[in-house]
């Protein structure tokens, strides 16, 4: 019965580093702005009307606003979790900042899904499958984001 308590701790500690540790993994703007980038090269070899290429400007302006929040938002998150880490905070603490990370990564995952979303509501179906072949087989989505299908046409 005693040895539970102590193993509590330990768990606890390992989780923290090991979200931590996940977190540095690809934490930042430079991890996330690059399907946007290869995006707009894809959009850019399309022969899309003048109206389409505004409202899918316009979406892209948007979403890169919101990514770049988010982008600010997984970097504070990350870096007040290591600030915690290096001056030996509370396993409570600890456990918070790691649900800081996830949630934050869960957003930005959450915004570029959106913005994926938008850009191909805009595209005809043709358009769509030459965007999607030249995403490449996952679509433009990092791994583990789900499909490459795309959003049903109203």
């Amino acid at each position: 019965m005693k040895r539970f308590p102590r193993i509590v701790p330990i768990a606890l500690a390992a989780f923290a580093a090991a979200a931590a540790a996940r977190a540095g993994q690809g934490a930042g703007p430079h991890a996330w702005g690059h399907g946007t980038q290869h995006m707009e090269q894809c959009l850019a070899g399309l022969n899309l009307s003048d109206s389409v290429r505004a409202d899918i400007e316009a979406a892209l302006t948007n979403g890169r606003a919101a990514m770049k929040t988010d982008a600010i938002a997984l970097k504070a998150a990350h870096t007040q979790m290591e600030n915690d880490l290096a001056n030996g905070a509370d396993k409570s603490v600890l456990g918070q900042d790691a649900v800081n990370v996830d949630t934050a990564e869960k957003k930005m995952k959450a915004d570029g899904k959106a913005l994926r979303d938008q850009v191909f509501a805009q595209l005809s179906p043709d358009d769509q499958n030459a965007l999607r072949a030249c995403l490449g087989p996952k679509g433009g989505r990092g791994s583990g984001a789900g499909s490459t299908t795309p959003p049903s046409q109203p």
